[in-house]
């Protein structure tokens, strides 16, 4: 039990930090984790960078959901 109040004030304190550290991974691409995402496929609206998306085309299919790509933006 102690553990758990222990972790609590953990979180609390870093709060801010843990809340920054989520928001930059979401511009990151999930399957590389190097490069910023700058591509959107459509009409599932998943996005990689544009290193990853050139390949990821070829297969035709998202690899998160697997509805067909009809373009990329």
């Amino acid at each position: 039990m102690k553990v758990k109040s222990e972790m609590k004030k953990f979180i609390k304190a870093n709060e801010s930090i843990i809340d920054k550290k989520d928001d930059e991974d979401k511009d990151i691409c999930c399957i590389c984790y190097q490069n910023k995402v700058s591509k959107l496929f459509i009409p599932c609206g998943h996005r990689f960078c544009s290193s990853c998306s050139e390949i990821l085309e070829q297969n035709k299919n998202c690899p998160y959901c697997r509805s067909e790509i009809l373009s990329i933006i």
